[in-house]
């Protein structure tokens, strides 16, 4: 579609933004994005991404509720459609 995210281009550098608290050095509530194993597995709570349902994952809820990321910039509105056109589309890592 045209909507189709590519993960290289698109996708890798709006997680490089969540990879300061949840990646390789620390694993804020658990959750880590930089592999595809962690971030579908999920945190705590439970799985952040669900492939396929974008309204039903919770990291885009986290961050159109404004709540994620909690520094530095907020994503933009394209930048979160961008997201949730990987997750519709399976949330596919290289």
């Amino acid at each position: 579609s045209a909507m189709a995210a590519d993960f290289t281009r698109d996708v890798a550098p709006l997680l490089k933004k969540c990879t300061g608290c949840h990646g390789a050095a620390a694993q804020t509530s658990g959750l880590r994005l930089d592999n595809a194993a962690d971030a579908l597995r999920g945190g705590y709570s439970g799985p952040a991404i669900r492939p396929g349902d974008p309204a039903g994952s919770k990291m885009i809820e986290l961050i159109e509720s404004g709540k994620m990321p909690p520094a530095g910039a907020k994503l933009t509105r394209a930048e979160i459609d961008v997201l949730k056109a990987w997750i519709a589309e399976g949330a596919k890592f290289p």
